[in-house]
């Protein structure tokens, strides 16, 4: 058998050279019909810039070019909030994702005890959504055998016989969608599990896709409430329907959506809905530490007479107690009183249960954290720590703002889809490379909580047409601060936005000039101030106006006109043709006058900027 030749090193190195040079051929034609995966990175909410770049693993200089590119101004040693982190990171092929960021993943320790379900209620305005609530709050068997009386403090816990057992089930009442987006935008997702109320007369809604797809992104399992059964035009098999066209397949149609038929105005079924309830939270297994250091989330806050700032908050681990010492969000609370939705005062809170709590040094925002502190002094440094990153936040969000065209926020709402369709397209075209227009939700139906409360969260234009708005709405908008802009005629609302948009432009400021006149003698000169002599040149020379200094045409300072004097008498006007002294106070950069200057006197006029 004839053996093969020993190739040379200089026909090995050849041979290496083609298989490396096809092999990054293969790599970069690759590299270029697919897009390079993103690299994951865990970041704090505020981190210095130094740090970022060693975490990406690139070269410093390069986040902060591409900082400056997105209008940020940091250097090595600066902090960055989380936000312009992800932005810089999605330009640099990262994707960034906070170490604070909830993981579903169950570690179940033999601390972890079975803690009551979270629920939330949402459905369109008139599907039965409150009487539903009312009506599970009338299941309680605490307030039956008590007789007490319930208060409304954004959240209360029923008490319900489940297989032999009692059980308990804690619901928000609050607007559902405050329970995901005021939650989920300062980090905190509470709520396990939500019911969607559908009348079984009237079937799918707007406001009931708007409703199930917040369910959806906050990832809950959801319970489907067919309500009103008992009136004559029910049909349950339409809504059943209804649902599976939107990939929500009901139980009974062989999917995996729990769907409970009742009536919360004749009390039909209602043990049946809180049973299915039970049975989710079964499935998912919902689990806390009761002796864990205490967490919490605000759902509700107002101020009480004789209490000050009070807010109600609902537990996830740990137990609060009295005297005990908690931070929330920018301020901090050594809790004096707590009282359930019975009125009821405690001593103490599990996890799971909501709970009104007074001790507050401020008034806490809505989703705000409520985190243990071990001591007065330990709270307050967490409390500054909070500050210091809102801060952070704000100057790097005026630094980006400096340089980028303002943005102005409109939710739409109108009667018909084609309505709807072109005054979007004509509020987005009135910007005009001025105004960055954001239409943040649109819509066709009745102005919702949920239009109102999206408002105020995001600080946007609401406007309708042709869109009814109920006294409810009315009040609700009131309390929230939000101004509903609701119009007949298309020209009105349009007339209306622009007017809006205009409001985020920069004011035109001019400069008029109305006097001039000529340094003839300088008697005194310091960097900030000037005695001089001079003579009026043209128009008024008044006292305390600003002027320009001119010399050779071209402009080399401003100053103030600080006195004048004329015969050695203190005057206010000097006309022209007169010759006098006058006393000017330099603004920076402090320029040296000259005899011969010329000091031009301006008045600023601002005019609005019209798109």
């Amino acid at each position: 058998m004839r053996q093969k030749r020993k190739k040379s090193k200089k026909e090995l190195k050849a041979e290496g050279k083609n298989n490396f040079t096809a092999d990054f051929q293969a790599r970069k034609i690759n590299t270029l019909s697919s897009p390079v995966p993103k690299i994951k990175i865990e970041l704090t909410q505020v981190v210095a810039v130094r740090d970022f770049a060693e975490k990406l693993q690139i070269p410093v200089e390069k986040v902060i070019t591409t900082l400056i590119k997105n209008g940020v101004m940091a250097s090595i040693n600066d902090s960055i909030d989380f936000e312009t982190a992800q932005i810089i990171g999605d330009e640099l092929n990262f994707e960034i994702e906070s170490t604070k960021k909830e993981k579903k993943v169950k570690i179940i320790t033999k601390q972890d005890k079975p803690r009551p379900p979270v629920v939330v209620v949402m459905g369109h305005v008139d599907h039965g959504k409150t009487k539903l609530l009312d009506a599970i709050r009338k299941t309680d068997q605490v307030s039956l055998e008590s007789g007490g009386i319930t208060q409304h403090i954004g959240a209360y816990n029923v008490l319900v016989e489940h297989q032999g057992e009692k059980r308990s089930i804690t619901f928000l009442d609050t607007p559902g969608h405050e329970a995901f987006s005021s939650m989920r935008a300062h980090g905190a997702n509470i709520t396990d599990i939500a019911v969607i109320v559908i009348a079984a007369d009237d079937g799918i809604k707007p406001q009931t896709i708007e409703a199930i797809n917040h369910a959806k992104n906050a990832k809950v399992p959801i319970i489907i409430a067919i309500n009103k059964i008992d009136l004559p035009d029910a049909d349950t098999e339409k809504v059943n329907r209804q649902l599976a066209e939107i990939n929500l397949l009901p139980e009974s149609w062989g999917g995996k959506i729990p769907v409970v038929e009742l009536s919360a105005k004749s009390n039909v079924n209602i043990s049946g809905l809180l049973e299915m309830i039970l049975l989710v939270a079964d499935m998912e297994g919902y689990m806390a530490n009761s002796g864990a250091d205490t967490e919490g989330v605000v759902i509700e806050s107002n101020i009480l007479r004789g209490l000050g700032p009070v807010a109600t908050i609902l537990i996830m681990q740990g137990t609060l107690k009295k005297q005990s010492i908690v931070t929330i969000g920018k301020t901090w609370a050594k809790i004096k009183n707590i009282v359930d939705a019975r009125g009821n005062k405690l001593d103490k809170v599990l996890p799971g249960f909501p709970a009104q709590i007074s001790g507050l040094k401020a008034l806490p925002e809505t989703g705000e954290i409520v985190k243990y502190a071990p001591d007065e002094k330990s709270a307050r440094q967490v409390v500054k720590e909070f500050k210091n990153v809102t801060n952070v936040k704000s100057i790097v969000d005026e630094s980006r703002e400096s340089i980028e065209m303002p943005t102005a926020r409109i939710i739409v709402k109108a009667d018909v889809a084609g309505s709807l369709s072109a005054i979007t397209s004509k509020i987005i075209e009135m910007g005009k490379n001025k105004v960055k227009v954001e239409i943040i939700a649109k819509s066709v139906g009745n102005i919702s909580e949920s239009d109102v409360s999206l408002a105020s969260v995001s600080q946007s234009m609401l406007v309708g047409f042709k869109s009814n708005v109920s006294s409810d709405i009315k009040k609700l908008a009131n309390t929230k601060n939000v101004k509903i802009n609701s119009f007949e005629v298309i020209y009105d609302l349009l007339d209306a936005v622009k007017e809006y948009l205009e409001g985020f432009l920069a004011p035109i400021i001019t400069e008029k000039n109305f006097g001039t006149m000529k340094v003839l003698k300088i008697f005194h000169q310091f960097q900030t101030q000037a005695t001089l002599g001079a003579s009026a040149m043209s128009g008024k020379i008044i006292k305390d106006s600003d002027a320009n200094v001119i010399r050779v045409d071209k402009k080399i300072g401003r100053v103030k006109i600080s006195n004048l004097e004329l015969d050695q008498k203190v005057i206010a006007t000097i006309s022209k043709g007169q010759t006098f002294g006058a006393k000017i106070t330099k603004k920076p950069p402090f320029a040296k006058i000259k005899v011969g200057d010329i000091i031009e006197l301006y008045s600023i006029k601002k005019e609005t900027q019209k798109l």
